[in-house]
């Protein structure tokens, strides 16, 4: 049985979300290919419990916490004379990634890899005279207007989860599929230089991007750091392109993206999101009595933007005196948000027409919701939208991602930020049932032609079974059938 390590970057199965439902769904549906999880986190996720009930053919789940708590202990400093040599080609990676020649990143990983006895730890990196030269001589390159100390405790930052990583003993598979480019995307572009293995990437949204937005709203970060963070990200996302074997994206937009940023035209291909038509098509719309149900489905963070939802409904519900809000997805990731999501709700004077749901079985909740909502700064191709049309719900979203593509003609875009226009697309579909129906149609027709999850299901597998088979087709010419039988 063909064996694949899916690498996951701070989601599945620790948290729920359409990246976690989509691998679920993946893994449980194609049967006859073994997993083993590698999931990236922090350590406040340490001991917490998975979001869901792990399919048989995950054979196992190793953790990569990123935190410096979690780095071998070892304070020795390496011979200077290796240092030096050491720090001579960081400074040359540097200068190479920005001309974004990414070939110094595997003189750089061999020099820090286990498989390798490792001529640098981590104290060589953080606490060595030449480190500290070498790193001054890169500020003093990088035109940052923050003193030294600050750029060297942001580079600290940056870098020390790379360190971690490369101080991982990775495990064996015929292949590595990274869900994201950034960290999950560093670690199978290693595994694929230790292991000559291939290393398939999905990117469902552009990783970058998305920490780019993230910085940007952050209001405990400077602005010189950052970016220095966003170039970090971004420096990732096209590492992780250029030892990539195969590009999955989810449509169009994303695939112009990753072509601006080094990835290889000849290994992209697009396999958008599916749902599953039997299930939600079969779904019975149960409206409650005298209420207009108006959902959004999301985890209560930032990126999602469940404020200007909040502030749509303020002004949607003196339109229409039936629509009730329900806010429906987990509220614990980040729990300041949602303090001041709560907050805005009651000031605005919305406790009797909002309701937070917490987390709930979509199966049972989306047939009460008469109209669909997302507000969000940043999304990809949201598994919501999709599962809402099949369903039969007309659809409202932000201009982001893909959502324009999808809902063309059969729902209605809005601007991000814009909770007037929401509101007004809102208070629309409330007034005309005709509408709504009309929409509910042409979603649910398109969806069923588009989208269906079986064609994302083989899609993968025909794409698992051609490179094991051929990882495995070489190792048998390399090793003889004593591999064979040994694995």
């Amino acid at each position: 049985m063909p064996h694949v390590c899916m690498v996951i970057e701070g989601a599945y199965p620790y948290i729920t979300g359409g990246v976690s439902a989509w691998c679920h769904q993946l893994i449980s549906e194609i049967k006859d290919v073994s997993f083993t999880l590698l999931v990236i986190l922090p350590a406040s996720y340490r001991n917490k419990d998975y979001k869901y009930k792990l399919p048989d053919n995950i054979t196992d789940v190793k953790e990569i916490w990123l935190d410096e708590d979690y780095f071998p202990k070892d304070s020795r400093l390496r011979k200077k004379s290796d240092r030096r040599d050491v720090f001579e080609e960081i400074e040359n990676f540097h200068l190479s990634m920005k001309l974004k020649n990414y070939g110094f990143f595997r003189i750089i990983a061999g020099m820090m890899l286990n498989k390798y006895r490792k001529r640098i730890t981590l104290a060589d990196i953080t606490k060595s005279k030449e480190a500290i030269h070498t790193l001054f001589n890169i500020y003093k390159k990088s035109g940052s207007r923050s003193g030294f100390m600050k750029y060297f405790w942001t580079w600290k930052s940056t870098h020390l989860p790379i360190l971690r990583i490369l101080n991982y003993d990775l495990p064996k598979a015929d292949m590595y599929h990274a869900v994201s480019t950034g960290f999950a995307g560093c670690v199978a572009a290693i595994a694929r230089m230790i292991y000559n293995i291939p290393y398939v990437l999905t990117e469902h949204g552009i990783y970058a991007m998305e920490r780019e937005d993230e910085l940007k709203l952050s209001r405990m970060i400077d602005s010189d750091q950052k970016q220095f963070w966003i170039n970090f990200y971004h420096s990732l996302c096209r590492l992780s392109y250029s030892f990539a074997d195969k590009i999955i994206t989810l449509y169009k937009g994303n695939l112009y993206i990753e072509l601006a940023n080094n990835a290889n035209a000849d290994r992209l291909e697009i396999i958008p999101n599916g749902v599953d038509i039997e299930l939600h098509s079969s779904l019975k719309k149960t409206p409650v009595p005298r209420k207009i149900i108006i959902g959004t489905v999301v985890r209560v963070v930032p990126i999602k933007d469940v404020m200007t939802f909040i502030f749509a409904a303020r002004i949607a519900a003196d339109a229409v005196k039936e629509a009730e809000f329900h806010i429906i997805g987990p509220t614990d990731e980040d729990e300041d948000y949602y303090n001041e999501c709560k907050d805005l709700v009651n000031e605005l004077g919305l406790n009797d027409r909002i309701i937070f749901t917490g987390k709930v079985r979509m199966t049972d909740y989306y047939p009460m919701i008469d109209i669909l909502v997302l507000t969000s700064v940043r999304e990809a191709q949201p598994l919501v939208l999709l599962e809402g049309m099949c369903v039969g719900m007309p659809c409202v979203a932000t201009d982001v991602g893909c959502c324009r593509e999808m809902l063309k003609d059969v729902g209605f875009i809005t601007t991000p930020g814009r909770p007037d226009e929401t509101a007004e697309a809102i208070i629309r579909l409330c007034n005309n049932k005709e509408l709504r129906e009309e929409l509910k149609r042409k979603g649910r027709e398109m969806v069923m032609l588009n989208y269906n999850v079986k064609n994302v299901i083989k899609s993968y597998r025909d794409i698992y079974l051609k490179f094991s088979s051929e990882i495995r087709k070489k190792r048998l010419e390399q090793y003889g059938r004593d591999w064979i039988s040994a694995t």
